[in-house]
């Protein structure tokens, strides 16, 4: 069996140090559903980068594999679900040594559980920032949340299947899960030797990653064929989450995938939204975040490529 990944696997950062601290580079990918040749396309596509290019870590939105949801039910098929995205990680692994990622509806539903303890460990290189805080550095954090939602084609309510969600639940999760990391900041140790991931800070700076979007963002609306209604795969609850007082001021960007073709950068208010469109397709980005004078992190360029 899998082993399962403790609670905290890192002290007080994930990343080495570095000039200053004052910049990271992120390659975002997703919706990957098993095309090992398209990972080790990527490899072979960035491993002539410059050193001072090349990713800090790579963050996976999603959908490495291709499980149903009546396939959910079958223990046989999410057993060997997990061993195929134990490959996804293994091949991104080999790109970059610290790999961050989110099961997306198409993942096996063990990865899906809210329950950190229960979650396997699937590579050595690779964290699940399901259900989650991760701290990248003193004070940037990601919070994610995989699954998604039925998507709506006009009078059809579910054109696409979701899992394991319905929409308010997005908002619902997120807000418990940034509730609770900030409890349990409160109630820990201030020591420096503590560790500090799942927890937040005050002066934190969130990235929140998410398989599903905004709803109100263009990066979840799919319309390849204009003869037929578009699909809405985004989420209004996490549309309402994002503009709300309280999150304009704390999340710098929103990173989703699963809306394979919508590939592109839109705005909730302050709040950027990314999606990387999908590596199956040959799509990923690449994320620069800056630290400004100020003292919070911002979005200094997003490559598509």
């Amino acid at each position: 069996p899998h082993q399962h990944q403790p609670p905290h696997m890192f002290s007080t950062r994930f990343l080495p140090p570095h000039s200053g601290d004052s910049c990271i580079r992120i390659l975002i990918t997703s919706d990957i559903h098993l095309s090992l040749s398209n990972i080790n396309k990527l490899n072979i596509a960035l491993s002539s980068t410059p050193a001072h290019e090349k990713p800090d870590f790579i963050l996976c939105c999603g959908d490495l594999c291709n499980v149903s949801v009546e396939e959910q039910e079958v223990p046989e098929k999410v057993a060997s679900s997990e061993g195929e995205l134990s490959s996804m990680l293994v091949a991104l692994e080999a790109i970059q040594a610290r790999v961050i990622y989110i099961p997306g509806n198409h993942d096996p539903e063990t990865i899906l559980t809210h329950n950190i303890a229960e979650q396997p460990r699937l590579s050595t290189y690779s964290i699940n920032l399901h259900n989650r805080v991760v701290r990248i550095l003193p004070d940037l954090v990601l919070a994610g949340l995989g699954g998604s939602i039925p998507a709506r084609q006009g009078t059809n309510p579910k054109a696409w299947q979701g899992y394991p969600y319905q929409d308010e639940e997005i908002a619902e999760n997120i807000t418990k899960l940034l509730d609770d990391s900030k409890q349990a900041s409160s109630s820990s140790s201030t020591s420096p030797t503590e560790p500090i991931g799942d927890q937040l800070q005050s002066s934190d700076t969130i990235v929140l990653v998410t398989h599903v979007g905004p709803s109100s963002s263009s990066t979840t609306l799919d319309q390849r064929d204009l003869d037929q209604e578009p699909i809405h795969s985004g989420s209004t609850s996490l549309s309402r989450l994002l503009a709300s007082p309280a999150m304009q001021g704390k999340i710098v960007c929103n990173i989703h995938g699963h809306t394979h073709h919508a590939l592109g950068m839109a705005r909730v208010g302050k709040t950027f939204i990314v999606n990387p469109g999908s590596l199956r397709t040959g799509h990923y980005a690449i994320m620069v975040l800056r630290k400004v004078p100020l003292g919070r992190w911002q979005i200094q360029s997003v490559d598509f490529r």
